[in-house]
This record gives structure tokens, C-alpha cells and sequence, in this order.
């Protein structure tokens, strides 16, 4: 991950530019009171699934469940979940509020033992909740998706995200139009790594054309030429 992008990734709910479906789904879920049910955030690849669980956790859960915690687990590589029930393990039982837990790209998890094991640690977390995170639904079995609540990840469309990307783009000490922002949002398919990606790209573009204006021209001077004596 590059230096623009860990700049300029969401990191509380304020930062968070969602489709108009997903933040209705969403800010529903928190004024509904529901905040301590586990949730399963799905959707295609660059949504922002990972981001809108780690601000949700760093903003609003922290802020309404006297949260401490957030381990965060990827199960690229997991092999087993010694690691999740250290952290469970830590969790006093008799503190109020609840423990935020992110397990990320659950559909990696095919082994049925693993499975069965991480139904265990769900169903006995009793004052934790997990946020799991997944690019297919459709791989993942019935008895995961029963213990949690599933929200479907869409990403903002362009126009939606422009007011961010202006804010970015200025932060970025670039001048630039909202059209010019705009048109560079719009060279690819709507997700938020790839908006991401499209600006660090157009600034760097920029600034570089910037400084090769800033360099005065040599003026060009014709040697001198040699006298026959």
C-alpha cells in the first residue's frame, strides 16, 4: 500500500463515502440499536468493506460500546485461530460494553474443521463481536452467514465520491477543477481502491508537469566560430 493511500483512507465513520444504499443500510443498523450483532460486510473486490469495518470499529463502536479492542485478522494465511482466542482470552467478562473483532476475507477459511471451530468461538464470545468481511457470499456456508448480519458493499459512484476526491486532491496541494477530478474517477470501474489509485496517479501526473514549468529554459547561444588569420 502506497504512502497516498494509507494518507488518505477513510479512518472514522466521518471520512467514510458510502452508495446511497449501503449508508442507508448502515446508519439504520446503528440507530436501530443493533450495533452488537456480528456483521458480514460483502461485496466485490476495492468496495471498502475492510476500511468502513475498521472506522465503524475506530469510530462509532468504540465511542458507544466502551471499546478497547480491535484485533484485526486476515485469513489469507491463517492456518488456525490460536491467535483470535488469545486476544477472546484477554477480554475480561465482566466489563461492560463489547470487544470488536475483524476477521477479513472469511471465504479463505475451506477447511470444515476450521469452520466448525470459528462457529464455536462466535457462539461463546459473550461480550465480543465480530465484524467479518468477504468477496463471496455465495462461497461461504449457511451456518456462518446465519450468526451474523449481512450487508451488501457497494461502491460510491463517481459523482458521489468527487467531493472527497476534491478534498484529497487539495490536500495533495494539486489544483485541479472539479471536472478534471471528476473525468479521473470516471477511467475506471467504481471502487474506492481504484478511485484511490486514479488520483495518486493524476497528482503525481500533475506535480511533475508543475515542476518542469517551474524550470527556466536554457537559452540556446551559438558558439563562437573560429577567425582564419
Amino acid at each position: 500500500m502506497s504512502d497516498f493511500i494509507k494518507r488518505h483512507q477513510p479512518k472514522t465513520v466521518d471520512d467514510l463515502v458510502l452508495s446511497n444504499i449501503t449508508q442507508m443500510v448502515i446508519f439504520n443498523m446503528i440507530s436501530s440499536g443493533v450495533s452488537n450483532a456480528n456483521l458480514l460486510l460483502y461485496g466485490a473486490n476495492g468496495t471498502g468493506k475492510t476500511s468502513l469495518a475498521r472506522a465503524l470499529i475506530a469510530g462509532y463502536f468504540e465511542a458507544h460500546n466502551d471499546n478497547d479492542m480491535c484485533e484485526y485478522i486476515n485469513m489469507t494465511k491463517m492456518k488456525d485461530f490460536n491467535k483470535l482466542r488469545n486476544t477472546i482470552g484477554l477480554v475480561p467478562r465482566n466489563v461492560s460494553g463489547r470487544r470488536w473483532l475483524l476477521i477479513d476475507e472469511v471465504e479463505k477459511i475451506t477447511n470444515r474443521h476450521l469452520l466448525d471451530e470459528l462457529h464455536d468461538i462466535i457462539d461463546n464470545s459473550y461480550n465480543c463481536s465480530f465484524i467479518l468481511t468477504t468477496n463471496n457470499k455465495g462461497a461461504l456456508p449457511g451456518g456462518l452467514i446465519s450468526r451474523c448480519q449481512a450487508i451488501g458493499i457497494e461502491a460510491p459512484s463517481p459523482d458521489q465520491f468527487l467531493s472527497r476526491a476534491q478534498e484529497i486532491v487539495i490536500a495533495e496541494g494539486i489544483e485541479a477543477t472539479a471536472a478534471d477530478v471528476l473525468a479521473v474517477l470516471q477511467q475506471g470501474a467504481a471502487d474506492l481502491r481504484g478511485y484511490l489509485f486514479r488520483l495518486e496517479m493524476f497528482c503525481l501526473s500533475r506535480r511533475m508537469a508543475q515542476r518542469t514549468v517551474s524550470v527556466p529554459a536554457v537559452p540556446h547561444t551559438t558558439p563562437p566560430q573560429k577567425t582564419t588569420p
